[in-house]
């Protein structure tokens, strides 16, 4: 004979054990160059704890472009050439994870007719499939969002 389980108690537990929306600092699951974090830190970002739009836009500087903010969540980059309009979609506590297709159609929206030669979305939420056609689509257009940032740490890293 086993003693009643009181199952309320223990889908309450299973509940407070899975989590929530919130995500992480993105440092924690990355792996940094030595003399890009030393870069990073001198312009005072601290990886460990930067939000992915704070580290990207904090490499692109370090690799030589000018950003410049025109607003609370769009910058735009000079480097190489090119103007590249920059949209960030940072994601807060209770934020679904995943990026809103709302956002990804707004930021093509605003690139079509922003006149500039590339985009970059930069997000710490995670990608919806919609990206992968979008970016085939439009080469000039990239998301960077948080399953995408080591990738972009790497290939700066070799460039």
């Amino acid at each position: 004979p086993h003693p009643p389980t009181d199952i309320s108690s223990a889908a309450s537990d299973v509940y407070k054990r899975q989590g929530t929306d919130t995500l992480g600092p993105i440092g924690a699951e990355l792996r940094i160059p030595a003399a890009l974090e030393a870069g990073l830190r001198s312009r005072g970002i601290d990886p460990t704890t930067a939000d992915a739009d704070d580290m990207v836009l904090g490499i692109l500087q370090l690799t030589g472009s000018a950003v410049t903010p025109k607003n609370d969540d769009t910058y735009e980059a000079l480097g190489g050439g090119k103007r590249t309009l920059i949209r960030v979609v940072p994601h807060r506590g209770g934020d679904h994870p995943e990026l809103d297709d709302a956002e990804v159609r707004r930021f093509a929206a605003d690139f079509a007719t922003s006149g500039a030669d590339r985009a970059l979305l930069i997000s710490g939420k995670y990608a919806p499939f919609g990206v992968y056609d979008r970016e085939r689509r439009d080469p000039r257009a990239r998301y960077i969002t948080r399953e995408r940032v080591q990738h972009f740490i790497d290939a700066v890293a070799l460039g």
